[in-house]
Order: C-alpha cells, then sequence, then structure tokens
C-alpha cells in the first residue's frame, strides 16, 4: 500500500503505523508515502514542500530530540532511520525560543546531514516571528537528519576509511580516473553538498562541471567501505 498525500497540507500528528521508542512517525517495510509535487509535509515541526513527487519508502521513521548536537546547535533535532533520497523543494525547520541553547536567534543556519555522514549548513530564509527556518534546494538531494546551529559550527562528519585505490589527475579538465581493482560505486558532490553524479565507472567525465571544487565519495560495494577525496575541475 502507498499512500499519496494530495491535500494541499497534510499534518502527521498521529501513527500512519504502529511505533514506539517516542518516533514521532514510523513507516513499515512494506509501506510508502508519496508526497505530491506541491504538497506540505508536516510532521511535528518539519515541514518537506517538493517540488517533485517525493515517495519515502519503509522501514523508516522520523524521530524528534530535544537534545542539542553541540553547544552550538539548537536543542531540536530531527532524525530519519533511513535517508530521505531524491528531495527537491522547500524545507522548513520549527523550533521553540525555549530551544535555541543561547544561540543568537538572527544568526540561525540550517544544517542538514547527508546521507554519507557528512553536514552542511545552508543559510535559509529566517522568521523570528514564526520561529521558522527555511531552505529550498533547486537540485535533489539526500539527508538524514535535520537542525540548525550558529553559523560557526562545525558538526562531527562520518570517519571514512582508506581504500586501495588512487585517482587522478588532479587538478582535471576533463577525465577523473580511479585506478583500483575494488567493485566501487562513485558519488560526486558540490561544495554545498549536492549530488549532481553517482556512477560505477572508473573514467568519469566531468567536462561539463564548472570549474570548482567536487568531492568524490568512493564506496567499496564488497565491504560498504567509504572514502573521500576533494578534486579541483578547471
Amino acid at each position: 500500500m502507498t499512500p499519496q498525500i494530495k491535500n494541499s497540507i497534510f499534518f502527521v500528528a498521529f501513527i500512519l503505523t504502529s511505533f514506539c521508542y517516542g518516533q514521532d512517525l514510523s513507516i513499515a517495510s512494506s509501506e510508502s508515502i508519496t508526497i505530491k509535487n506541491g504538497t506540505t509535509f508536516y510532521v511535528n515541526g518539519l515541514g518537506l514542500t517538493p517540488t517533485e513527487d517525493l515517495t519515502i519508502n519503509g522501514v523508516n521513521a522520523i524521530t524528534k530530540t530535544s537534545t542539542a548536537l553541540s553547544a552550538e546547535t539548537i536543542e531540536r533535532v530531527f532524525t530519519f532511520d533511513n535517508f530521505i533520497s531524491g528531495f527537491k523543494g522547500e524545507l522548513v525547520l520549527f523550533y521553540e525560543d525555549t530551544e535555541l541553547n543561547g544561540l543568537t536567534e538572527g544568526d540561525l543556519v540550517l544544517q542538514v546531514k547527508n546521507d554519507l555522514g557528512a553536514w552542511n549548513p545552508y543559510s535559509g530564509t529566517l522568521n523570528t516571528t514564526d520561529n521558522t527556518l527555511a531552505f529550498t534546494f533547486g537540485s535533489l538531494v539526500n539527508f538524514s537528519t535535520v537542525t540548525a546551529s550558529s553559523p560557526s559550527a562545525t558538526l562531527a562528519i562520518k570517519d571514512f576509511a582508506t581504500l586501495d585505490l588512487q585517482v587522478y589527475p588532479n587538478p582535471a579538465v576533463s577525465m577523473v580516473n580511479i585506478n583500483t581493482k575494488l567493485d566501487i560505486e562513485i558519488k560526486v558532490y558540490d561544495t554545498i553538498g549536492q549530488m549532481i553524479l553517482q556512477t560505477q565507472e572508473k573514467s568519469i567525465d566531468i567536462s561539463q562541471l564548472a570549474r570548482g571544487s567536487y568531492f568524490f565519495i568512493i564506496k567499496d560495494l564488497s565491504t560498504s567501505a567509504l572514502n573521500s577525496y576533494q578534486i579541483v575541475k578547471i
């Protein structure tokens, strides 16, 4: 069964499937939710308004906690058990004044943790009257956790393994080559954390990318170990 959310606003203040341990929404393994383009999906302080239809598959759950991740983050954190894949549109974080954790409200930035465990800050639209912080993603993103922080916050990222491979040349003009015997998957991210390319090829054409820095996250398919490389396109 795949519920499709078609109303202009859909509030989740109840359980779609049974859950426990303080989860705000739980989706069973055989279930999924499709949020239609332009519909606002709201779960206890987190709002998603996709500009392309978004399907959230089970098993998944959304949990809100009131423990700050660091001294530079607010005391409201939303976590998905499994990351949201392929979201494009507006993400809105609602918060209370009592959750500011001593931070200056007017300086807040949105913090979004991607599917590889790396945090990316976004300077969104802050409404201090309604206590909302919003950002519109113009390209598809994957994420698992959302909170807000001071602009200077540095949040812990996932540790990467050391894989037996070489990535060259760097800087690169048109092609990036990966020399390894491993079966690998490569995801390429820009500097604001948006995934722009996914492939299992070991020679990657980057000639159409704009000049700048990109992050190559390389996964060993046999062990799921990851490694990260920063590549400069010239």
